[in-house]
């Protein structure tokens, strides 16, 4: 295959995101529970996502992040770890 063909096919496939509106992602995140259990997740494996996902939604408001971005997410798995440790305590 040619170079020019092959940047031509790369050009063609959209990449992902790089961040996520914070008020986009809590309607999103609905969505995606709802294929999970399309997939037969287990009743448990739902809940923990709900949780961790309703806590980042709280970490993000909290924070006054405007978008959701790996830093972002860096930041909160952070303060998960490290959230009991700041004067206001984990998850509000």
């Amino acid at each position: 295959m040619s170079p020019q063909a092959l940047t031509v096919a790369t050009s063609v496939v959209p990449s992902a995101p790089s961040s996520i509106p914070t008020e986009a992602l809590e309607k999103a995140y609905d969505e995606w529970l709802l294929e999970c259990e399309y997939r037969f997740h287990s009743p448990r494996t739902l809940e923990t996502r709900r949780v961790l996902l309703k806590n980042l939604v709280w970490f993000l408001n909290h924070r006054r992040f405007i978008s959701c971005d790996t830093r972002e997410l860096k930041q909160f798995f952070h303060y998960l770890r490290h959230g009991h440790e700041e004067p206001n305590g984990p998850l509000g």
